[in-house]
């Protein structure tokens, strides 16, 4: 998800921005309930309930400052809302699951960090409001289309008898 969303990213000159978009986004797939849900999709099984996984990867977004972060990989499936909305969102997420979900995260040695080049990219598109809006819903379109052909695979791989989707097995006969 992360490395789909780096590359469209790539297009609007801020790679890292896309990167860590992709990669806070899945964050929330760590949380055990959304793994059970998983697991329950994997055999067919009807979840009696979704299980939102933006919340936790929109929540570390917005605690390491980076709101545009925050408010595109929450919105990712419901449109992007305000920051004002956003704040009042995350302040009712379960801390103690966010805890657990970030020990998870680290335990795979995936790294929660904001990197320096994170800040400069926002910094250099930020000077400019109507850019900067702009921007912002480019970038959304990234992650979302990202989120989507991995969505697409995993669906292929799942139907498939021999576990790779159609699109793998082109990619590997070439």
């Amino acid at each position: 998800m992360a490395a789909r969303s780096r590359t469209l990213a790539e297009k609007l000159a801020t790679p890292q921005m896309g990167y860590y978009a992709g990669l806070w986004h899945d964050l929330g797939k760590y949380n055990p309930d959304f793994q059970a849900y998983l697991q329950g999709c994997a055999k067919h099984q009807r979840a009696n309930k979704s299980v939102p996984h933006a919340k936790y990867g929109a929540l570390l977004a917005y605690t390491k400052n980076s709101s545009p972060l925050a408010v595109i990989i929450y919105g990712h499936h419901s449109g992007l809302p305000c920051v004002n909305e956003l704040k009042n969102r995350l302040a009712k997420v379960d801390r103690s699951t966010y805890a657990q979900i970030e020990a998870a995260a680290k335990a795979d040695e995936i790294d929660l960090a904001l990197p320096e080049t994170v800040q400069q990219e926002l910094a250099a598109i930020a000077k400019h409001s109507l850019d900067c809006k702009l921007w912002l819903r480019l970038l959304f379109s990234c992650l979302v289309d990202a989120d989507y052909l991995v969505a697409i695979v995993l669906c292929l791989r799942q139907a498939s008898p021999t576990g790779r989707s159609r699109i793998e097995t082109v990619r590997l006969n070439r």
